[in-house]
């Protein structure tokens, strides 16, 4: 029987299914690493995974942002082309920054990052690419080999980290199995687009490039800044407990986020793959997007409130039965922060109607600024963990209810005399 579903559904249903597929064997992977590899390699691993996915969106340049912009195929061409010059030219920077502040003693870096500081960058390259190669494919509406580029990208690379742990090859092992499949993955995908490396650099110059930089300079500007400030706010708090409490701790945080995200990113990113094309064309056609805003916001409340407080009442039960004993505290994490990703679970994917106008860009990156502020202070200043993860809970979900709020001003067409 073929379900009578409105293209927005019909979209929403696809990306979740490939996303789900992506997530599922990546899932059953973390249930069988966390018995066979230390919680301290675990946390190292995760660190350095963190510091990789920092790195990637400066990488990515949020070129993926203005791809939504391009008018033709030669515009995306020529963005991709940008998105290589910015991978290269950020690697570099990052490779020397490293190794001139362990020259130098200047510096304490992290013996996990210094040690494997070629890998990581290597690995956040490949996921800027993959980042902007899947908005090409949301461009296109190409949303289920958007979906199929997702399993690519995750299933591969968990397979070959449950390969790493079983030889017992340690943190080397999921660093660099993890690096070189996605290096592989990412390239399939740039077949699957019909991006192949001859199309991207054919008629290439530096004047072309410097030409495609100067018409998105905006997104380098002020979308790249208030990415990389939301990636690292999310990110901020791996590095400030592996320096005050341990990679034991790191483990523990991180397996939170990791077993959340799959949940999350299953619901909410394949909304906001279908949301950010519908708003979008609103925004452009009508001057707001308040109508598929208020209907996304009813239908994220509605599929995450039972969830949300099931993890708030017995997210120690959960993570017990998932994970074992050892893990428990990990489920006393989730429970304090369950409050705090339910209002961010809604409020993020609507933020993205914020990139719709140059002030709206603007007003986010305060926002990101705040958030980032929020998070450091309260992971650098409570005495102990439980502390830090109960006072970042409280207080981003305050800033997650305000965000909400001023998306909601952006959506209504407030800032449509300024649109990008």
């Amino acid at each position: 029987m073929r379900l009578n579903l409105n293209p927005f559904w019909q979209n929403v249903l696809t990306v979740m299914a490939g996303t789900m597929l992506s997530q599922a064997i990546p899932m059953a992977v973390l249930l069988v690493l966390t018995r066979i590899v230390p919680a301290a390699d675990i946390g190292n691993f995760s660190l350095l995974i963190s510091a990789a996915t920092i790195s990637s969106i400066i990488a990515a340049a949020s070129l993926d942002k203005a791809i939504f912009s391009a008018h033709t195929e030669a515009e995306i061409v020529q963005l991709l082309r940008l998105t290589i010059v910015t991978s290269a030219v950020v690697g570099l920077v990052i490779i020397l920054t490293l190794a001139i502040l362990q020259a130098s003693g200047l510096y304490p870096i992290n013996p996990t990052i210094a040690k494997y500081s070629a890998a990581f960058v290597a690995y956040a390259l490949f996921m800027a690419l993959s980042r902007n190669l899947q908005a090409v494919l949301t461009y296109r509406s190409q949303f289920w080999l958007l979906s199929k580029a997702k399993i690519l990208f995750a299933t591969p690379a968990a397979l070959a980290q449950l390969g790493a742990g079983l030889l017992g090859w340690g943190v080397s092992g999921l660093i660099y199995s993890t690096t070189v499949i996605s290096a592989i993955s990412t390239l399939i995908s740039m077949k699957w687009l019909n991006m192949s490396w001859r199309k991207i650099w054919e008629g290439s110059s530096i004047a072309a490039i410097k030409k495609t930089f100067i018409s998105n300079h905006r997104f380098l500007i002020i979308s790249l800044p208030a990415d990389l400030i939301n990636s690292a706010s999310s990110q901020l708090p791996i590095f400030i407990i592996a320096a005050r409490f341990g990679s034991v701790s790191v483990a523990m945080y991180a397996l939170v986020l990791r077993v959340l995200s799959i949940p999350v990113g299953l619901l909410g990113n394949s909304v906001l793959t279908v949301f950010k094309d519908q708003a979008g064309q609103d925004y452009r056609e009508q001057g707001n997007c308040i109508g598929i805003y208020l209907k996304t916001l009813k239908n994220l409340t509605f599929l995450s409130f039972f969830p949300f407080l099931g993890l708030h009442l017995f997210g120690s039960h959960i993570v017990k039965f998932l994970l074992g004993d050892q893990w428990v505290l990990a489920g006393q994490y989730a429970e304090i922060l369950a409050p705090m990703l339910f209002v961010a679970f809604i409020s993020s994917p609507l933020s993205y109607v914020l990139y719709f106008s140059k002030q709206g860009q603007t007003v986010d990156l305060c926002c990101q600024i705040a958030l980032t502020v929020i998070m450091w202070l309260a992971f650098s200043k409570a005495d102990n963990i439980n502390h830090a993860i109960l006072y970042y809970s409280i207080a981003g979900s305050i800033y997650y209810i305000f965000y909400m709020f001023v998306s909601y001003r952006a959506a209504s067409g407030i800032y449509s005399k300024q649109p990008i």
